[in-house]
């Protein structure tokens, strides 16, 4: 079978001590993408402001504020040969320093990255992302058994939203007034890039991509049920993609999806050209799927990985000179939108709405309190267009059979599933929290490599 690669931060052990070992690692760049013309006051930015058009190849350039949050790394790869090795050798301490062992890439698609930016490259020569079909997509392939969504556009409220979190186990503290959501592969129903808060939103579902926005988030009031949607992007770029390969994909990495935890704070603060206010901050640990050697997150791949995340923040897309839907994202979650040059607190398009309406800037726009770390009060549940329209539509088979655990669950149901899963796998051992946790996630990915042949996805039924 194929090889296959868990990347470890040994700063993380002690967290990963439930179950024995390891935490993987990331590393991501965390930039910008684009939004609609700006008020005459507003200083545009030039060409590159948002965007690291830079294409030098060394590891450096691709850890952004990654690095820092997850200190040294140790790599472990696992021969996927038999699941008793592979669970083994996931979890072992014994911990070898190294290169990450990427395949290696194609000499011709090396001298390219090497001499161009993504978007400069020839149309005819430019590599095109590829996002896989259903049943290879981590966050998709759980779906198969439910029938597509009926019908162009859908209907989306808060009735649905509520029942995608029941299904989920997904349990809020509501410490904040709204609750932000996004919708992998979703669209507003009409060309438009942010609609205000109302009791429904007509909106569409579509194949995610890496080339334009092509998602929706939203931010849901549990007070009154009102919604507000915006044009977004819960993947990562292809620009973002493509530089990261010479590194073997360090510096962007997908995001599954699932309920996590943020705080208010400055989204690249290390930079003032670039530092983000009023931006939410990635407060949790968490898994995220790389890919190592093309424009692809498809874990069935020998060159993708399943690794530990940082900093996959929710900010604003940015404005390029490469088109007006060019956006850049190393995985984090962006909402089109832009800052002003000279003015870091000020922003333009859908995003200044976005923040102002989650409470992330007064009446005035200055950015409120920052939250320390671990403090995160703001809760954001990622999920699909596609469950959305099920939801929506109440499809029988869909209403009557969606139960899942992933990432942020909580409960009782994930109490279950752990110890059941314990069970079956005696040398894993889960923390007896009912939180579907980072090593749950890892848990899970065994448990689907021992019954599908293949790390899948961090997304399960529950267990019989």
């Amino acid at each position: 079978m194929r090889r296959r690669t868990f990347l470890s931060a040994s700063a993380a052990a002690a967290a990963m001590a439930g179950l024995g070992a390891c935490q993987p690692r990331d590393t991501e760049a965390l930039t910008q993408p684009p939004a609609p013309p700006p008020p005459e006051e507003v200083v545009l930015p030039s060409a590159d402001d948002e965007a690291d058009s830079s294409n030098a190849l060394e590891l450096g350039d691709f850890e952004g504020v990654e690095t820092p949050a997850l200190g040294a790394s140790l790599i472990e790869p696992v021969d996927a040969t038999q699941s008793q090795a592979v669970r083994s050798l996931i979890y072992t301490k014994a911990l070898t320093q190294g290169a990450w062992p990427a395949p290696p890439l194609d000499d011709a698609l090396k001298e390219l990255i090497a001499r161009k930016r993504y978007w400069d490259i020839e149309d005819a020569d430019r590599p095109v992302p590829n996002w896989p079909n259903l049943l290879r997509a981590p966050d998709y392939r759980h779906l198969e058994g439910f029938a597509q969504p009926a019908g162009e556009t859908f209907e989306l409220t808060a009735e649905a939203l509520v029942f995608l979190a029941e299904r989920n186990s997904f349990q809020f503290a509501d410490r904040r007034a709204v609750r932000v959501f996004g919708l992998r592969g979703c669209a507003l129903s009409a060309p438009e890039e942010a609609r205000p808060f109302a009791a429904a939103h007509s909106l569409r579902v579509q194949t995610p991509g890496h080339l334009s926005c092509e998602c929706v988030m939203g931010l849901w009031r549990p007070e009154d049920n009102m919604i507000a949607v915006f044009r977004a992007s819960t993947t990562p770029s292809a620009s973002n993609m493509f530089k990261a390969l010479p590194a073997a994909g360090y510096g962007t990495s997908l995001l599954p999806t699932g309920k996590y935890r943020y705080r208010a704070g400055t989204h690249k603060a290390s930079d003032p050209k670039k530092a983000q206010t009023g931006a939410l901050l990635m407060d949790q640990d968490y898994v995220v799927l790389r890919t190592t050697d093309d424009l692809s997150f498809d874990p069935y791949q020998a060159g993708d990985v399943w690794t530990r995340g940082a900093a996959h923040n929710i900010h604003s897309a940015g404005r390029f000179r490469d088109g007006p839907d060019v956006f850049d994202s190393a995985g984090c979650q962006v909402v089109r939108g832009y800052y002003d040059l000279n003015d870091r607190t000020r922003c333009n398009g859908p995003w200044a709405a976005f923040r102002r309406d989650a409470g992330l800037v007064d009446p005035s726009g200055a950015p409120t309190a920052e939250e320390a770390p671990g403090d995160g009060s703001f809760e954001y549940m990622l999920l699909t267009g596609q469950e959305a329209a099920l939801a929506a539509s109440k499809e029988p088979g869909f209403m009557e059979g969606y139960y899942r655990l992933r990432p942020g669950s909580s409960g009782q149901s994930v109490l279950d599933y752990k110890q059941k899963l314990s069970a079956l796998f005696p040398d894993i051992k889960l923390a007896a929290v009912d939180r579907f946790d980072s090593p749950t996630s890892f848990a899970t990915l065994i448990l689907h490599k021992d019954r599908q042949g293949e790390f899948a996805s961090v997304v399960t039924e529950p267990l019989a």
